[in-house]
């Protein structure tokens, strides 16, 4: 897994990411939450993901995608990823986490629900 094109967008308070790689395992997995938990030290409360790439994703990663959501929204910001694989789409429809984290289609979506 790799995080790429990391921009910050201050008017939203957000930063954005495109994942790519399968999210698998506890190591791949802890640099994505290390991510989030840097930039929420620091103040960022909202973050897209664009996860075009992602070509897998497991129990794990959900798990681990779930909590990293509940983290953002305990401090009151939000979530939204966009433009997923169509396999990791269905995923997120069948857990029911497309619900709870806006799953989006484009990023002015996505930029639209912080």
């Amino acid at each position: 897994m790799k995080i790429e094109n990391i921009n910050k967008l201050t008017d939203k308070n957000c930063v954005t990411a495109c994942i790519t790689g399968r999210l698998m395992d506890n190591d791949t997995l802890e640099m994505l939450e290390d991510f989030v938990n840097d930039f929420l030290s620091k103040g960022t409360l909202n973050f897209i993901f664009h996860f075009k790439k992602v070509s897998c994703i497991s129990s794990t990663g959900l798990n681990k995608l779930v909590q990293i959501y509940l983290k953002i929204n305990g401090k009151k910001g939000k979530m939204a990823i966009y433009e997923p694989d169509p396999f990791v789409a269905r995923t997120f429809e069948i857990t029911g986490l497309g619900k709870k984290v806006g799953v989006c289609n484009t990023y002015e979506e996505a930029l639209s629900i912080l």
